[in-house]
């Protein structure tokens, strides 16, 4: 399993985000791309945008790599085009930025911000879910007797956190022990859902492959925040009552997922892929996946496959997973163990 920073660490980033983070919703109106001194794009939020003699001018923040690609897409400018002007023409890019957010003017959006940056440009109807909620919701159970936490991960667009029970176990095959585990994941900027996902951990190489079967998916959705002509603060206190039931449900889905019941499921899906042999050479197994791997991967993954000596379907997966572990990316080697998992269930398909 990839490994991340500490559990400690991690927690530490994530207190710091949610002291320094806001979140404004304003009309387009009131939004504006501004220069700073070096030229550097800005999104700056006006008080009164439809009245030019009582316009005040608010808050200004520099933009991430993901609020700038939102704002792309939000404006329906080319991707190619954008960062071309963003890295060439930083004039041009503000007054076409600019023209652009006033044709649609009363097109409501929130600006999550945090410190001096803006880290996401979403509509007003997504629903912040945020990792110190979440980490607050599902710590105290992670924590049991017979559960430990195997990994954690804070990457610039998601949360991850992975634990394992030890009480929950079975054999695939002798001396192979898989254990029951979890993984949370969740995303604070609009790059995916808050999911809560059954993790089976192979305890021999310290593998871990995802269930195609969450137990819980909430996609950020939630109630148009509303406004007037200006932009507003959202407010932490309204937000977190309106989650309080939404993360005892997730409360309920992190114990299903060590569910005895629902564990042997999952094992007795790797015992079948154990006994699906796989008749054709290694490179070509390999090729089959071209399509869920990156190039620099095929190698990793066939180096794990020949050496593993298990030629099955659940042979490949192991492959995949291990391969995970030496992808910088955590994000990626989470796809990964996903792939591995979907390998497993037969939801992606090596053998017709």
């Amino acid at each position: 399993m990839k490994q991340g920073g500490t559990l400690s660490d991690v927690l530490g980033l994530i207190k710091s985000v949610e002291k320094q983070k806001r979140d404004y919703v304003a009309p387009q109106a009131a939004i504006r791309m501004t220069l700073d001194p070096q030229h550097e794009p800005m999104l700056q939020l006006i008080q009164h945008p439809d009245a030019p003699s009582e316009a005040v001018a608010g808050p200004a923040f520099g933009l991430r790599t993901r609020a700038h690609r939102q704002l792309a897409g939000e404006l329906q400018i080319p991707q190619s085009f954008y960062d071309r002007l963003l890295a060439e023409e930083p004039e041009l890019l503000k007054a076409t930025v600019n023209t652009l957010i006033l044709q649609r003017p009363e097109e409501k959006r929130m600006v999550r911000t945090v410190g001096d940056r803006v880290r996401a440009v979403l509509s007003s109807r997504y629903r912040p879910l945020d990792n110190y909620d979440l980490a607050e919701a599902v710590l105290p159970l992670l924590t049991a007797d017979g559960v430990r936490i195997e990994s954690v991960g804070l990457t610039e667009d998601r949360f991850y956190l992975k634990a394992v029970s030890d009480r929950v176990q079975g054999e695939v095959k002798v001396g192979d022990i898989v254990s029951a585990g979890l993984s949370i994941s969740n995303s604070e900027v609009g790059a995916g859902s808050l999911r809560v996902e059954p993790f089976l951990f192979r305890l021999i190489c310290s593998n871990g492959a995802i269930r195609n079967e969450a137990k819980m998916r909430k996609y950020h959705v939630g109630r148009r925040a509303e406004e007037g002509d200006n932009f507003e603060l959202l407010s932490d206190e309204t937000r977190r009552a309106d989650d309080k039931a939404f993360f005892l449900k997730v409360r309920d889905g992190v114990k299903a997922a060590f569910d005895a019941a629902f564990f042997q499921a999952g094992l007795n899906e790797m015992r079948r892929a154990a006994g699906q042999h796989i008749e054709i050479a290694p490179a070509a197994v390999v090729e089959l996946l071209q399509d869920q791997l990156r190039e620099e991967e095929r190698g990793r993954v066939l180096e794990a496959y020949i050496q593993g000596g298990d030629n099955s379907v659940y042979g490949v997966a192991n492959a995949v997973t291990l391969a995970s572990q030496a992808v910088e990316d955590y994000d990626r080697a989470t796809e990964l163990e996903r792939l591995g998992g979907a390998l497993i269930d037969g939801s992606v398909k090596l053998l017709e």
